[in-house]
């Protein structure tokens, strides 16, 4: 009784989705303006190991991360019209856009590293560099979330804490992300003391 049930179910759960593709194969076959897609290499910014893209905008601009000559530093980047930028970072070794952002006015947020070693010993921001998981060189240092337009990277600040990151950013210029505060939480995961909060500006 409880197989005939089983495969009962089954059966309708394989009519109902066959049912959805039809319908769904169906306004797709109605629809004039089909989307058609294109794999491309983007490239890097001189390293061999490879990028990452993270975030599309309606005007076609990719943001993501890119590894520089040798391989022991990567950077955000963005690729506009076949052109690849590099973002910079706040005066530390890496950056990244690791999160999509859905700005159509030019407008990029994400971390990057500052020159300052994180005094608690905090990684809040690791970046790999090695095929096999190892990190990037300063990934000790204190990040600071970014918003980055027309080849201006600034700085956002923190809760208090030594670290923040940019997460998303709207057409309104609104940004969203998270920032340590100065409480120290004993849940925290070691090497990581201090509490995160997430944040607007």
């Amino acid at each position: 009784m409880k197989a005939r049930t089983l495969n009962s179910i089954a059966t309708t759960i394989v009519y109902v989705l066959w049912g959805v593709l039809r319908l769904a194969g169906q306004a797709q076959a109605n629809n004039p303006e089909t989307m058609h897609y294109s794999v491309r290499n983007l490239g890097t910014l001189g390293g061999t190991l490879g990028s990452s893209a993270h975030s599309i905008n309606d005007q076609g601009w990719i943001a993501g991360v890119a590894d520089l000559t040798g391989d022991t530093e990567e950077h955000a980047a963005l690729w506009q019209d076949g052109v690849v930028i590099d973002l910079g970072t706040l005066g530390g070794d890496n950056s990244n856009v690791d999160f999509p952002v859905t700005n159509d006015d030019g407008l990029f947020v994400g971390f990057a590293q500052t020159p300052v070693i994180d005094p608690l010993g905090e990684n809040f921001c690791i970046f790999v560099c090695t095929p096999s998981g190892g990190a990037c060189n300063g990934s000790n240092q204190s990040c600071r979330g970014f918003r980055w337009r027309n080849h201006l990277m600034e700085p956002l600040g923190t809760l208090g804490g030594n670290n923040s990151a940019a997460t998303g950013a709207n057409n309104h210029g609104l940004v969203l992300g998270l920032a340590e505060n100065t409480t120290e939480d004993p849940n925290c995961v070691s090497p990581q003391v201090l509490e995160i909060s997430f944040r607007r500006s």
